[in-house]
């Protein structure tokens, strides 16, 4: 009979796509994941006498597609399992979100700690800072205990050491210390 095989229309592909939730039936690669490209492929094949009815295609990734051939694949995932791939991915996504907000909302908090600590330090109510005078006195008071950093905060105020230079002079303090603490253990 030869002649050319009709395509899958772009509704009916559309259609496929969604059902399946934009991931690969076959291997669970998601639409939108880098070098991800999906196709609609037949379950039974149209070598084997499948058709183009929706029951008979699912999504699948173009290195699944073109690794499986015009070979039938009688055991793909049903829609269940698939949704239930999907809710088990969306579960993960919700509880990274939920963690990376958490991080996020720490980070906040340690980087206003910082403020608060040269702001005691100074007796101000506001004070000059930049970014790396902040990540410094996180990274401090992680090595040292925040209570120790804020000391030397307080005796760079009183030497009358300026607000702006005093994170030089709290790192030379630390340097000291671990000199001191280096000499001791190895004494």
């Amino acid at each position: 009979m030869g002649g050319k095989r009709k395509g899958i229309s772009s509704s009916l592909r559309w259609s496929v796509f969604s059902r399946d939730g934009f991931s690969c039936r076959y291997c669970g690669v998601q639409a939108g994941q880098e070098g991800v490209e999906l196709a609609v492929d037949h379950v039974v094949s149209l070598a084997d006498g499948g058709t183009d009815a929706f029951d008979n295609l699912v999504t699948a990734c173009k290195g699944c597609n073109g690794g499986k051939g015009a070979r039938s694949l009688k055991n793909a995932p049903g829609s269940d399992e698939v949704i239930g791939r999907l809710k088990d991915r969306e579960r993960t996504l919700r509880e990274q979100a939920r963690a990376m907000s958490a991080a996020i909302q720490a980070e906040k908090e340690a980087r206003q700690a910082a403020v608060n600590l040269k702001c005691a330090a100074y007796g101000l109510e506001e004070v000059s800072i930049e970014h790396k005078e902040i990540s410094r006195i996180l990274n401090l008071s992680r090595e040292f205990g925040a209570d120790r950093v804020l000391e030397w905060y307080s005796l760079a105020a009183q030497r009358g050491v300026k607000e702006w230079d005093a994170v030089r002079y709290v790192s030379g303090i630390a340097r000291n210390v671990r000199e001191e603490e280096g000499e001791a253990v190895n004494a």
